[in-house]
């Protein structure tokens, strides 16, 4: 019984230390996940500098009004666009975690990741678009926005 009960006490640690925070997660970084074959474009781009391309891979209706996916944003301009969220000089496209509520008007964008022309990870640090990882409602000419348009008024 008494060497039982360490081999118990280690078991139980090992399962809450290997425990991973879900929500932290960056993005799969596999040339699979990003091959552009398996994502699907979402509406029309964005026009202007700043302007982009929006594409869904994996949608899943939780509900009625409420929807999770990966979502992938290709630039239009990428310098104007890295300069305007504070992405690295060199980013191509992020990749980010979307649950949008129609409901409730609330666009939750997590496991944000920032990815070059090669497909290598970069650090998005400091982006504004890492900002929104809290839920919340749509601000008026932000992606958050545009995906909230397209996901909850055109294709309902």
């Amino acid at each position: 019984m008494r060497k039982l009960l360490p081999l118990f006490l280690l078991v139980i640690s090992a399962s809450v230390f290997g425990q991973d925070n879900k929500s932290n997660e960056p993005a799969p970084m596999n040339g699979e996940f990003l091959a552009e074959k398996f994502w699907t474009s979402l509406g029309k781009p964005t026009e202007g500098t700043r302007g982009y391309s929006l594409l869904t891979r994996n949608m899943q209706p939780k509900s009625d009004t409420n929807f999770e996916f990966w979502l992938k944003i290709v630039p239009t301009n990428s310098s104007a666009f890295n300069r305007r969220y504070s992405l690295p000089r060199e980013s191509a496209f992020v990749i980010q975690r979307a649950t949008v509520d129609c409901a409730r008007k609330t666009v939750f964008l997590d496991r944000t990741a920032a990815y070059d022309f090669s497909n290598n990870s970069l650090d998005p640090k400091g982006s504004d678009l890492i900002k929104g990882d809290t839920r919340s409602r749509v601000r008026a000419g932000s992606v958050s926005e545009t995906l909230f348009d397209y996901i909850c008024l055109k294709l309902q």
